[in-house]
């Protein structure tokens, strides 16, 4: 058998184009295989996985003598394959890359944590309704794109429990990640000691609730997991409702600290604005990142500090006489502060020297200034706020609808009988008024609910278990067991009767009758959109409407806390309805399929109903803070209606009146300020409360009330106005939405981009067509071979959720309706969302790639329709494209195209716009016989030399970011290791013998892996860059 390859000779890997040397040769069988080198280790190769390595070069330059021309056509494709394959700093993977509905401001955590000087560690604090999880989702799917975060990496969600299931939903259908975990107490210890005894997770991904992770014994297994292995456990950790956390001394916050010092990537969520004048801000900037924020002291000084900064930045964009004057007292403050910062003292002192000479500030040197003046904001990479107002600009107004309920006068007997009957025997038992003011308020809201449903309710209050029945009637405070037990045998002897007399009202029901037409009304109001959610705080009500409703002929869900996530198999509850899971609910609601949603409290927290414009409250809380929480389900990014309509129900001559009169009208003026203002006026509700449940409010209490608390939601608005204010100080973000744009003009990947690379494939693949419907869509057709190919490698990669778009394609023959937009594809449900940089951009790569070794496609000719397109003259032009790596912290690629013309009389680097523009304009036309290439190799040398140019002038952008990176990634890792060393130190003062040893080697263990670190990002300080001729094509422009 004759050999292919001797040892020594260069070779190619077929499948990644990778150049290796044999080392020997190992005779089979059947075959020969080859040993090879590779990343320090020997490999074996078959020798069908290998080719000879050919020069580029040296195979372009004798196509060209050959006249061996591929077209217009083939240059396309080969340009969009370079594109995609490169590995470009700049570029957004996630941009549109998902079903939401666009909106850029959810992208500006994302810049923030891919920014330069970022330590990837952000606080997110933006109003309620933006999208936080959506804006998380968002970083995940980036950090996965650019191959940060491997499959098997760990990635921890931490919230409360009630959210857990929400979390994987929207991870699962706007991001393509179903493989989100959701931890029970059982798994979460089992991977906490995997962890400890082997290092591997074996749920990498998942989600677990705040009050099950904080537990005593789950929180000594995290210590121990970090003592062991002095490594970040977590990749990436996420953290929601951070606010929880902010209090020092707390087992919480130190939970939270812990769970911070054992995570590389940490995101903190909070709807909570933080007042700067207090320690709010600085505890949560604490654990996000306790090495740039170690003590109260740093962080005052760090506020002033930015101050001048930001002043600095943003009169240095003005730079006329008079603002020159104060920019040069600006940097004198700010000299000392740089000159400790040796990663940017010497650019400062450069501009330093031109600002206080009266030198002119070319761009550059303005760029420069700015990028230096973020490394001393370290809040500005740190913290992100964003308002709805800012970022929404749809503006919803709101409708409120209140009917009153005027009882019949057997529905006031039972009312007042339920009331009475209690008011009249509790004394007798010698229970505090405290304690039977309390239960009966909570009958009370019951008997309010409904009063059909009240049987039910009161035979399941008597029959519980005492202890949940102190839990659900003491909302505003405790009840001790022998008040429970005494109400509760009150209760079992007094209701016979009036139970009875329940029955008597044969269904009859007033407030069910006003309820109906509110419906009308609301759905009136509500112009096309006719869905109606319906709150209740009781089952047992819920219920009731269910069966009242369904006999009137709406189609309704119900949804409550025992609701299933999934639809069981061929249930039926205790009214003989069919069970369905909440998913199923969701996804036929939203579809239509429901007139009416009835939800719970519990049900429908944590839920979004952007798509719904109606919501009626059938029973009225207590805390207003609670409707505004429910109205928030519904008034929120991705609402399309301009108005949102809320009904309520008012019963006469009950505490529903003292509710929607006190509170209700009042907070509803206040809805901009739901969250902030819940802590603020939370005292005034207490009382309130406290007035209702001794029923001794007078309409002097009243007229009191009403006007503290309009005082409280003014001072409460001006907070907020001095908090976002001085946030703008800060975060000097004012200016995100042209930053963005102008990112994004940047990143080469984009849906467009995506449509255009699948449309230049399946045109050179025969037997495939893509139909081009849109800038984003197409209807595409691949053959029987290429849906084989795609689904062994949707196989060989175990894809999962993620290669659900390669399955769409195989499961229907290879013809599909593709959408690259994840916004459009929201609006088109017809259309199969394909992520921009997913899955079968992946396998075309991948497929080019192992095409490229064997037969690889480098010599073009083609036209340009237009000179127009890139504003050149007529003539004979030659693009050079050249392959640039960059290797240090980031491994960076760039194929960058010079455009010369025949004479040598201009040399042009194509930026974005122009190459676009280029490859949109591009046509096939006929290989001319009458090629001269006198001058050639002359013209080759010129752009040579502007490739060397343009190599050295991207390197020298990208060594200082990398020195910068670098260097902050080498102070992070000192400073967390000191943290962990010093707890190990404090420990060392409490224990003796083993436990003593252990632990000093656990110190000496992390001392040694925080210098190995450093010394491998040191390394990476050694910047090197290369370039190489990958392909030329001949242009003529006509």
């Amino acid at each position: 058998m004759k050999e292919k390859f001797k040892a020594g000779e260069l070779a190619q890997i077929k499948s990644t184009g990778e150049i290796v040397t044999i080392n020997a040769v190992s005779p089979g069988m059947n075959q020969t295989f080859y040993l090879v080198f590779q990343n320090g280790k020997k490999n074996r190769y078959k020798e069908s996985e290998l080719v000879p390595y050919i020069d580029k070069e040296e195979s372009i330059l004798c196509k060209l003598k050959e006249h061996s021309f591929e077209n217009a056509e083939a240059f396309l494709k080969y340009a969009y394959y370079r594109l995609f394959s490169e590995s470009q700093e700049g570029n957004l993977f996630s941009y549109q890359g998902n079903k939401i509905i666009f909106n850029p401001f959810q992208y500006k955590p994302l810049m923030k944590f891919l920014s330069i000087d970022s330590d990837e560690r952000l606080l997110i604090a933006d109003e309620v309704g933006v999208g936080k999880t959506i804006e998380s989702g968002i970083i995940i799917d980036e950090l996965i794109a650019r191959g940060e975060l491997k499959n098997n990496d760990s990635i921890m969600i931490v919230c409360p429990s009630i959210l857990c299931g929400k979390w994987r939903a929207e991870l699962r259908s706007k991001f393509y990640m179903d493989d989100f975990y959701i931890h029970d107490g059982k798994s979460l210890k089992y991977t906490l000691e995997e962890i400890i005894e082997t290092g591997k997770i074996q749920y990498p991904h998942s989600i677990v609730s705040e009050q099950l992770f904080r537990g005593e014994k789950y929180q000594q297994l995290l210590k121990k997991c970090v003592e062991e292995s002095g490594e970040p456990i977590f990749k990436l950790l996420i953290v929601d409702e951070c606010h929880h956390y902010r209090n020092p001394g707390t087992n919480t916050h130190k939970f939270g600290a812990t769970l911070s010092l054992c995570s590389e990537r940490v995101v903190m969520l909070s709807a909570t604005p933080f007042n700067l004048r207090s320690d709010d801000l600085y505890n949560q900037l604490h654990i996000l990142n306790p090495s740039l924020f170690p003590d109260q002291q740093i962080f005052n000084q760090l506020l002033r500090q930015i101050r001048r900064v930001n002043q600095a930045v943003a009169l240095i964009k003005k730079d006329d006489v008079t603002s020159r004057e104060q920019l040069k007292s600006h940097v004198n403050e700010i000299r000392l502060m740089a000159d400790n910062n040796a990663f940017i003292r010497d650019d400062f002192e450069r501009l330093y020297e031109k600002i206080v000479g009266d030198k002119k500030l070319e761009v550059k040197d303005k760029v420069d200034f700015e990028r230096i003046m973020g490394l001393l904001n370290p809040i500005a990479t740190s913290f992100t706020r964003t308002l709805k107002r800012d970022a929404i600009e749809h503006r919803v107004t709101r409708e409120t609808v209140t009917l009153d309920v005027k009882y019949s006068q057997k529905e006031r007997e039972i009312y007042d009988a339920f009331l009475e009957t209690n008011l009249h025997r509790y004394r007798l038992f010698g229970v505090s008024e405290r304690a039977f003011g309390l239960i009966l308020n909570g009958l009370e809201r019951i008997a309010a609910s409904s009063i059909i449903a009240l049987e039910k309710n009161v035979k399941k209050f008597i029959n519980m278990p005492d202890e949940v029945f102190a839990d659900l009637m003491s909302e505003e405070g405790d009840i001790d067991i022998k008040s429970v037990r005494s109400m509760k045998k009150l209760l079992q002897e007094s209701y016979s009767d009036l139970l009875g007399k329940i029955k008597a009202l044969d269904n009859y029901d007033s407030k069910y009758d006003t309820f109906r037409q509110l419906i009308e009304n609301v759905r009136e109001a509500s112009g096309d959109n006719k869905r109606i959610i319906v709150f209740s705080f009781y089952t047992e009500t819920l219920k009731y409407l269910r069966r009242r409703l369904s006999a009137d002929g709406y189609s309704l869900a119900l949804m409550y806390g025992k609701t299933p996530d999934e639809t069981p198999t061929n249930q039926k509850d205790e009214d003989g309805f069919k069970v369905y899971g909440r998913n199923d609910i969701m996804h036929d609601f939203e579809a239509g399929k429901y007139d009416i949603l009835l939800v719970s409290e519990v049900g429908g927290e944590g839920l979004d109903f952007q798509f719904c414009s109606a919501l009626i409250n059938y029973d009225l809380p207590y805390n207003p803070m609670r409707i505004e929480q429910r109205i928030g389900r519904i008034d929120r990014m991705g609402q399309k209606s301009d108005k949102i309509v809320i009904g309520n129900l008012c019963i006469d001559n009950t505490i529903d009146v003292v509710i929607n009169r006190v509170l209700l009208s009042r907070i509803a003026d206040a809805s901009d300020l739901v969250g902030e203002l819940e802590p603020i006026i939370s005292k005034d509700i207490a009382e309130i409360n406290e007035l209702i449940i001794s029923k001794e409010f007078t309409e002097a209490e009243l007229e009191k009330r009403e006007k503290e608390i309009e005082q409280r939601i003014e001072k409460a608005r001006q907070t907020r106005e001095e908090f976002d204010e001085a946030r703008y100080e800060l975060v000097n973000d004012k200016g995100f939405r042209e930053e963005f744009e102008d990112s994004i003009k940047k990143s080469r990947i984009s849906p467009h981009e995506s449509l255009l690379f699948v449309y230049s494939f399946l045109k050179k693949e025969n037997g495939c067509w893509c139909k081009v419907i849109s800038s984003s869509a197409a209807s595409i057709h691949v053959t029987k071979d290429i849906c084989d190919r795609l689904k062994a490698y949707n196989k060989r990669l175990n894809l999962g959720k993620a290669g659900e778009e390669i399955r769409s394609i195989v499961e229907n023959g290879g013809d599909l309706e593709i959408d690259f937009d994840g916004n459009s594809a929201y609006e088109n449900d017809d259309r199969v969302f394909f992520k921009p940089a997913g899955a079968f951009i992946h396998f075309i790569i991948d497929y080019m790639r192992a095409l490229e070794v064997e037969y690889p496609e480098n010599v073009f000719y083609a036209n340009l329709k237009s000179k127009n397109a890139i504003n050149v003259d007529a003539g004979r032009y030659w693009i050079f494209v050249y392959d640039m790596e960059f290797k240090g912290f980031f491994e960076t690629s760039s194929y960058e195209y010079f455009l010369v013309k025949e004479d040598a009389s201009n040399i042009i680097c194509l930026n974005e716009d122009q190459k676009k523009q280029l490859f949109q304009e591009l046509v096939v036309g006929k290989v001319p016989q009458d090629i001269s290439y006198d001058g050639f190799d002359e013209l080759r040398m010129a752009v040579e030399d502007a490739a060397e140019n343009r190599k050295e002038e991207f390197a020298s952008e990208a060594m200082g970011k990398n020195d910068v990176k670098i260097g902050s990634r080498i102070q992070a890792v000192r400073s967390l290791s000191n943290i962990r060393i010093r707890e190990l130190e404090d420990k060392l003062l409490t224990v003796t013998g083993k436990e003593e040893e252990k632990t000093r080697k656990a110190i000496a263990r992390e001392k040694q892996k925080a210098e190995s670190k450093v010394a491998i990002l040191e390394e990476k300080l050694k910047f090197v860059g290369t370039y190489a001729l990958d392909a030329i094509c001949m242009l003529d422009v006509t």
